[in-house]
């Protein structure tokens, strides 16, 4: 005897196949194949940073050769998420090359880093005085050199630092160390 059914047999513990199923599957695969087009754009949005920066400071220092900044783009490697937004990406990776520049230290924190280690801390408890003089410190210097003084008057920085600055070198300090990344060393 054959038994006809309207509605295909499934496994029991399995909800039959229904449109919304289907509809909902297609929905989850679109979204992640947008999450998926989102971080890529977002790595070559930051891969062409970092190649304008090393070309800009090759320029500033007039390095023709394939030399040590030419070899500086591992370094640009962004090391917290915040460092995705384009003005901080962009002052990480200019210290970074100054630093191969001038042949000084790589892998202690650069100015963006700490900037955001600061900024994460503020958001658990409020900066002592001298943290928030040493987040007003960093803040200046990642400005380009035309705001330093017309920011460091308007936040009274050396008010801060009279009273402060001591204390911030000290932070600073530290959260150089704390936040260094040991793996950050140009190629030979």
């Amino acid at each position: 005897m054959i038994i006809e059914t309207a509605t295909p047999i499934t496994a029991p513990h399995a909800p039959a196949p229904t449109e919304t199923t289907q509809d909902s599957t297609t929905a989850s695969v679109v979204a992640l194949f947008q999450d998926l087009t989102g971080e890529l754009e977002s790595l070559f949005d930051t891969m062409e940073w970092a190649e304008e920066e090393i070309e800009a400071a090759r320029q500033r220092h007039q390095e023709t050769a394939r030399g040590p900044l030419w070899r500086s783009f591992s370094l640009a490697t962004p090391t917290l998420d915040l460092l995705m937004n384009e003005r901080l990406y962009r002052v990480h990776v200019r210290e970074l090359l100054e630093r191969v520049a001038t042949g000084r230290d790589t892998r202690p924190a650069t100015d963006a880093e700490m900037m955001i280690g600061l900024l994460e801390s503020s958001l658990q408890s409020p900066l002592t005085s001298s943290a928030a003089c040493l987040y007003m410190r960093i803040f200046a210097r990642a400005l380009p050199p035309e705001f330093h003084e017309t920011v460091s008057t308007a936040m009274e920085l050396s008010s801060y630092e009279s009273v402060h600055g001591a204390q911030a070198d000290e932070h600073e300090g530290w959260l150089r160390r704390k936040l260094a990344q040991a793996w950050r060393v140009p190629e030979a």
